[in-house]
């Protein structure tokens, strides 16, 4: 295992605190309108013109959206805070064509599901990476579904294994660790998604819990990490 670390759902400045402090430097912001994560592109565009140069990348996370508005999205952020350049992803958690994804021009994660259009997702030159959730891993975990499901994955997809994608696992404060996870794939990174669970009241986020979990997240890495060589 060779992963770091990410927190996404960010959607304020008195969150980025905690993240500085662990040297958390992998940003990821909702963008989603229903999400109770959800921050508008003005406040996003705030937030990185006084704290942007603490950022090694900044991920924006779409789905269901209309292609001109993530265009404009992207185009006023880059106005706002052209520091970016090279340092802005785009990640997807929806089912559109791969054209669609690549329309862009910005490298893309993409939350892996069986449709249709899987194939030729995974075959993009755009594609980053995959990101997997860890309450569908436990649920397939040590199951003939999870043989099938990584034959079919790097079986039917060549290219994954020819270039290099990056495997994220999106956990929570309630997700609970065992070594399994990280036997199943090789994960790059780890991403800790901000939810109701972690905050003090709505969309207050309990900075020490918040860093506690950072910590521990951290502790988790250099244990499995520590195990792949034994």
């Amino acid at each position: 295992m060779r992963s770091s670390l990410r927190v996404h759902g960010i959607y304020d400045l008195r969150t980025l605190g905690p993240l500085k402090e662990t040297k958390v430097h992998h940003w990821v912001f909702d963008l989603r309108p229903k999400s109770l994560n959800y921050i508008p592109s003005y406040k996003l565009e705030e937030i990185l013109q006084k704290e942007g140069m603490y950022a090694d990348s900044v991920t924006l996370h779409f789905a269901n959206e209309k292609d001109f508005i993530i265009s404009k999205v992207i185009q006023d952020l880059m106005k706002a805070y052209p520091q970016l350049e090279g340092r802005l992803f785009l990640e997807f958690s929806d089912q559109e064509l791969p054209t669609f994804y690549e329309s862009f021009d910005l490298p893309f994660f993409w939350h892996y599901q069986s449709v249709k259009n899987t194939r030729e997702i995974l075959a993009s030159p755009k594609l980053k990476g995959l990101i997997f959730e860890s309450d569908f891993l436990d649920e397939i975990l040590g199951s003939d579904v999870e043989r099938n499901f990584l034959m079919n994955l790097f079986s039917f997809n060549p290219t994954l294994v020819s270039r290099p994608i990056e495997f994220i696992l999106n956990v929570s404060e309630r997700t609970s660790f065992s070594r399994t996870f990280f036997e199943f794939l090789d994960f790059t990174m780890i991403s800790l998604v901000l939810g109701p669970e972690m905050e003090v009241c709505y969309r207050n986020i309990d900075l020490n819990l918040l860093g506690q979990k950072i910590k521990n997240l951290k502790d988790k890495e250099k244990q499995h990490a520590h195990s792949a060589f034994q």
